[in-house]
């Protein structure tokens, strides 16, 4: 048990690494949440008192790690030396957006979507959305748009329709990834081995890219008018392009499985985790990818608020 006199108590799980930069923690992120799981550096562990039961024995039992799935979400800054901050909200996916200036972090608990927004101090709100897990978000034309997969269906979910969860008819057990562009409505699917593209405007008609879908990640953004998708192949980040006949390209950034996307200023940006670390690649660094000294937990978005760069993670 850690212990910060008079503000807060954590269970300490394991370190994360060989260094011991950092590591797994089980607490309460607000009251009523319950216990989740949070990855803690060195410097937040700070100001915590190590306690121990002393007649502790080792009986061997695999270890149930409660709150695993459950963790804690974190925001990190470009503009802020990538300092992670607890953002209190917790659940089992994790899916971000902007609007009006406004931050947005959607999870999953109990079946049910949540939304929290950095207007509102951060409250986890039930939207009321059901989902079996995979989420994706994305805002067009003033309006927040929630996609879901429930009994191998994607459906979709309309801020300005009172969060009505509707079936979109498009099939997926996989990932999710959503993108607007020029008034379009894009969902963007993994189906037996292959990422398929369906669009609002064509009656959600699902469409095989051929583009392979690899270890299941996906992630995608647009520049200039091009779809990007972006895959993870062989521990590999692949780019493809909607203006180059989807020819899915190695672009040499390592992946250890988790991945984001986005564009700011004409620069492709990629965030992969691995080894515990969130790692920023840029198109016009040579996809260079580099050690942002966040620390990953499973989970990583990205999003692009007024120039700055912000990353989640839980």
């Amino acid at each position: 048990m850690l212990l910060r006199a008079g503000d807060h108590v954590v269970l300490f799980v394991k370190w994360n690494n060989t260094a011991r930069t950092s590591a797994t923690i089980w607490h309460e992120s607000k009251p009523g949440v319950g216990t989740v799981a949070a990855t803690y550096t060195r410097a937040m562990l700070n100001g915590f008192v190590p306690y121990s039961y002393k007649n502790i024995v080792n009986s061997g039992a695999p270890d149930p790690n409660p709150g695993t799935s459950t963790r804690e979400v974190f925001e990190s800054a470009s503009n802020n030396g990538w300092n992670p901050l607890a953002t209190g909200v917790a659940g089992d996916a994790l899916a971000t957006m902007t609007m009006d200036g406004v931050k947005y972090v959607y999870t999953v608990r109990g079946g049910q979507v949540y939304e929290a927004a950095s207007n509102n101090g951060w409250q986890n709100l039930n939207t009321g959305i059901s989902s079996s897990g995979p989420l994706a978000v994305m805002a067009m034309g003033g309006v927040k748009y929630v996609y879901t997969i429930n009994g191998g269906q994607v459906y979709e979910a309309a801020s300005n329709n009172g969060w009505q969860n509707l079936n979109t008819g498009i099939s997926s057990s996989g990932p999710l990834a959503v993108m607007a562009m020029g008034g379009v409505k894009y969902v963007y699917t993994i189906n037996g081995g292959q990422v398929y593209e369906a669009a609002s405007n064509n009656g959600w008609q699902n469409l095989n890219t051929g583009i392979p879908g690899g270890a299941g990640a996906l992630s995608v953004t647009s520049l200039n008018g091009v779809k990007l998708i972006y895959t993870i192949n062989g521990g590999q980040v692949h780019e493809a392009a909607s203006n180059a006949g989807w020819q899915n390209l190695n672009t040499g950034i390592s992946s250890g499985g988790a991945l984001s996307v986005m564009e700011m200023n004409g620069v492709k940006y990629v965030y992969t985790i691995n080894g515990g670390q969130v790692y920023e690649a840029a198109s016009n660094n040579g996809w260079t990818s580099l050690n942002s000294g966040i620390q990953g937990g499973i989970a990583v978005s990205a999003i692009n608020v007024g120039g700055v760069k912000i990353v989640y993670t839980r």
